[in-house]
């Protein structure tokens, strides 16, 4: 026979519901959802059935209401050990490894660097698996970097990217409007024989095996992307020159739709800049600044590429190559959204 609990006054008035949905974890939501059940009239043991826990616990949980109110039902802090660093400790130790990074000259800091560092500033000592655990806590990863030019200027490229709007309505014709302008990123990859390796999928602790071909034939592939239009250019050629760029920004020129105009990124190699170019009313090239290919995104197509059709493999003649640089782009272009998730770049839209 179902019991019907004594209520302590102001339980009806509660809104455990609204709580529920702001619970910090699941178990808090859980409690505060058999409360709300309890108000709506179910008895402690059909709260039970629903939830599907001990009878006894839904008694508990009105219990701990009645001696505390609704801050009774929410968690509350461990009385394990507590954290290594407070909050504000945390920020100035995220900081501190990160110019220790900074500092060093060449190579990567380690965890007794991390540790010397703490025992110098925190008067802390610890084990190297606290160290990685707090480094994650702050927000730290153990990532790739990606490679940049020695000359490269920051400054510079921030200001490029500010005034890129600006820098664009110098370039393209007077009469062309910028809201029908599109922006394109152009750039060359080398592929072939001197190939690399990449992740794969394998059995936890074991290290598989990989093909990493050294040898010399290789290929040009001529990319180009518009983000906005989620559409890709390419062509793939024996050597990077003149007359390779000349073809590549041809075939721009037909991808572009009519009435609109292409203004097309491209980084300072000396044939992209060539007097024999040809002139086009569809399309305008936008150099970038010297040694920033970091703000060329296409330099993400040939990293997608390498990872996920080009790695872990041999190539018979050139033309394996080619056909596989081939058919690689082609899987790349036709999964939509990609190009305009790898490409896409907020201070490179002028419309």
């Amino acid at each position: 026979m179902s019991h019907t609990p004594e209520f302590p006054e102001g339980f009806h008035d509660e809104d455990f519901q609204d709580a529920a949905r702001h619970a910090s974890d699941n178990r808090e939501c859980v409690r505060l959802l058999g409360l709300s059940f309890l108000q709506k009239g179910l008895s402690e043991v059909e709260v039970a059935r629903l939830l599907e826990v001990h009878a006894q616990t839904v008694f508990d949980w009105l219990h701990r209401y009645k001696l505390g109110s609704i801050e009774a039902i929410k968690d509350k802090g461990g009385r394990g050990r507590k954290n290594t660093l407070d909050e504000a400790q945390k920020a100035e130790f995220k900081k501190k490894v990160l110019d220790l990074q900074e500092q060093r000259q060449g190579g990567r800091i380690t965890a007794r660097d991390v540790k010397t560092m703490m025992k110098e500033n925190f008067k802390i000592e610890c084990v190297n698996s606290t160290v990685y655990k707090l480094m994650h806590k702050v927000g730290l990863s153990w990532i790739s970097g990606r490679t940049r030019h020695q000359k490269q200027n920051l400054e510079e490229q921030e200001s490029y990217k500010k005034k890129f709007k600006s820098l664009v309505r110098q370039l393209v014709p007077d009469s062309v409007d910028l809201k029908n302008v599109d922006i394109w990123f152009q750039d060359e990859g080398r592929f072939g024989q001197q190939n690399t390796i990449s992740r794969v999928w394998a059995i936890k602790g074991s290290r598989p095996g990989l093909i990493r071909q050294r040898q010399f034939l290789s290929t040009y592939l001529f990319g180009a992307v518009c983000p906005e239009r989620d559409i890709g250019v390419a062509l793939v050629l024996p050597t990077a020159n003149s007359e390779g760029m000349t073809l590549h920004l041809s075939e721009i020129a037909k991808q572009t739709q009519e009435g609109r105009h292409a203004g097309v990124i491209i980084d300072n190699a000396g044939y992209h800049h060539s007097g024999e170019l040809p002139k086009y009313d569809n399309l305008t090239l936008i150099p970038l600044p010297a040694y920033a290919t970091e703000l060329n995104s296409a330099e993400e197509l040939w990293e997608w590429l390498r990872d996920h059709d080009l790695s872990n493999q041999a190539f018979k003649c050139y033309d394996d190559i080619v056909n596989k640089c081939c058919d690689g782009w082609n899987n790349l272009v036709s999964e939509a959204g990609r190009l305009r998730s790898l490409c896409s770049r907020s201070w490179a839209i002028v419309s």
